[in-house]
């Protein structure tokens, strides 16, 4: 089963990384972004060097250049955040969780791996959440690999075993309230345009379609 190697080498890694100490915390007091110099940027480079989400020959400076950019991406990537590039609150969020920390959540999943891999059969859709990845395994074989939509941190996506009877493609799919009010109303007020930008309809209680610029 690959995503059980893929999930032990990983637990190696960060064995090593927790035996040397781990890793110290980036400041969360700026968003930090590309073509910032700040000496916040020394400590996030340092941070994502550990991780190997930078590589050492990048070196140690205040500059956040494509470099740091890159590796930033990587590490949202990794964590199933938006790879903006920007040090934003959740991303800090992520980055400042210890090592050790991280090496039980990986040691945790993988005993689940472990548990499932007989039951699963030949082919069967593995959600790996933090990396915000789908993998549909055949003979323990990932032959596909798509970015998922997961939840946030403060609203986590449930962990959830079932078996799949049908795939809708492209389905009609209606935003939640809690989604509605804590993201889409932001973004409205931000930009008039999003609902028209993100291809969202807004109808009434009685069906009819409302105008996203007549919404106060």
């Amino acid at each position: 089963m690959q995503t059980v190697a893929f999930t032990e080498q990983a637990v190696a890694q960060y064995q090593n990384i927790v035996g040397q100490g781990g890793w110290v915390d980036v400041p969360a007091t700026k968003k930090l972004q590309l073509g910032v110099d700040d000496p916040d940027v020394v400590p996030l480079r340092k941070r994502l060097m550990v991780a190997g989400d930078l590589s050492q020959s990048a070196g140690i400076s205040t500059a956040f250049d494509s470099y740091v950019d890159s590796a930033v991406k990587r590490f949202q990537l990794r964590h199933g955040l938006p790879a903006d590039g920007s040090m934003g609150k959740y991303t800090y969020a992520a980055m400042n969780v210890s090592a050790q920390i991280r090496l039980g959540q990986l040691q945790t999943n993988l005993q689940r791996l472990r548990e499932k891999a007989g039951t699963l059969g030949s082919r069967y859709v593995l959600v790996d959440i933090p990396a915000a990845q789908i993998e549909a395994v055949e003979n323990d074989r990932v032959v596909l690999r798509h970015t998922a939509i997961v939840g946030k941190i403060d609203r986590q996506t449930p962990i959830v075993n079932s078996k799949i009877n049908e795939i809708i493609v492209n389905p009609y799919w209606n935003a939640p309230v809690s989604i509605v009010r804590k993201d889409i109303i932001p973004l409205m007020r931000k930009n008039p345009d999003y609902l028209k930008d993100s291809h969202i309809r807004l109808f009434a209680p009685d069906g009819s379609e409302v105008d996203p610029l007549n919404v106060d």
